[in-house]
């Protein structure tokens, strides 16, 4: 079948030598005896020397492989093809290298042979390494998650800022208009707080300011929102939706 397979392939002109970075070459998988045929890329790119390659490799010696968070997603994907819910066998998945660490690969294949009874037979794919590209992608992810993090939080108290706060309150007004619901909202100052910067100094009223913040951050409940709003020089705003305090 493999050789069937190969030469199907040459007479069609279909086997790309593919230049993009990453790719770790073709393979087969023979359903009707578990047999994997392989570039050797794809395993010696994770640690493994050829020599630790089993004479008949298996479909499971990849996929005991798997991360545990990606391993339900890549059978999903294999069982959806192979019953005719996917065009392709398309999947990225996370597979453990010989250290214990973990490498990106692409996946994607399709059903190339059935049998006399119309049912998948034979498969032959392609796969790419794509950690460095998929580990860039996460750290630009969780920068830009830092960044919106840092856009909507006040810098000192680490509740919401003015922006956020008032588009929150838009929100909740809307809502209560259209529901005909109760909002509540408590606004909270510290009395003299000029003479705790005068006397103590500003870098004592900014710690003030954050313990005030993190007292009400304790004490609001979830369907609660707290925030900053400088109407006037360290004024502590809070708001409560919802209910009465």
């Amino acid at each position: 079948m493999l050789t069937q397979e190969l030469l199907k392939e040459k007479e069609q002109e279909t086997r790309l030598e593919y230049a993009w970075t990453g790719n770790l070459g073709h393979w087969y998988w023979n359903i009707k005896t578990n047999e994997v045929t392989f570039n050797p890329l794809k395993v010696t790119m994770l640690g493994y020397d050829k020599s630790e390659i089993p004479e008949h490799v298996t479909y499971q010696f990849f996929t005991d492989k798997l991360h545990p968070g990606d391993l339900q997603n890549a059978m999903d994907a294999m069982r959806n093809h192979l019953y005719g819910k996917a065009e392709v066998y398309e999947v990225e998945y996370r597979i453990e290298a010989k250290d214990g660490t973990f490498k990106w690969y692409y996946d994607r294949g399709r059903i190339t042979q059935y049998d006399d009874n119309g049912k998948p037979s034979f498969l032959a794919g392609i796969v790419f390494d794509i950690t460095e590209k998929k580990e860039t992608q996460l750290e630009l992810e969780y920068k830009n998650r830092i960044l919106s993090e840092m856009s909507s939080i006040d810098g000192l108290t680490k509740i919401g800022n003015h922006r956020t706060l008032i588009e929150h309150l838009k929100a909740e007004i809307a809502e209560a208009s259209r529901t005909s619901s109760p909002v509540s909202i408590a606004i909270f100052g510290i009395d003299d707080f000029k003479k705790v910067n005068d006397s103590k100094g500003h870098v004592y009223g900014d710690q003030v300011l954050v313990d005030v913040a993190s007292i009400m951050k304790k004490s609001i409940r979830g369907t609660d929102y707290a925030g900053r709003v400088l109407v006037h020089k360290n004024s502590l705003y809070i708001e409560k939706y919802h209910g009465y305090a």
